[in-house]
């Protein structure tokens, strides 16, 4: 069982291949619960910014997860900037979790 969860926090970290919208928004999900408790728990301990350092740190994995996500719809990935857009970025995640995937293999892999 180890492989599997390994795979899975590997994963996070990795924009190839496709995501399917519920493992997107779980993904989204367990990413934003842990960096946001890590970040809450830090600065109930300390007053000094390393909380405000390590909340950005979770970006990363976001976009990796929303470029997945963007070549399950054949989408390059480069729409992913838009996260960085005000007001685009709710736009841009609410289509991510809205319309369903390609049916079979595309030209950014098998069908998860």
């Amino acid at each position: 069982m180890a492989p599997i969860e390994l795979d899975y926090i590997k994963d996070l970290f990795s924009a190839k291949g496709r995501v399917k919208r519920l493992r997107f928004f779980i993904t989204q999900i367990i990413i934003g619960c842990f960096f946001g408790g890590v970040a809450v728990i830090i600065s109930a301990l300390s007053d000094n910014i390393f909380p405000h350092i390590f909340l950005p740190l979770s970006i990363y994995p976001i976009a990796c997860n929303c470029i997945k996500r963007l070549h399950d719809l054949e989408k390059s990935g480069l729409y992913a900037l838009l996260l960085l857009v005000p007001v685009l970025n709710g736009f841009l995640m609410l289509a991510l979790l809205l319309f369903s995937g390609t049916k079979g293999t595309n030209i950014y892999g098998q069908e998860p």
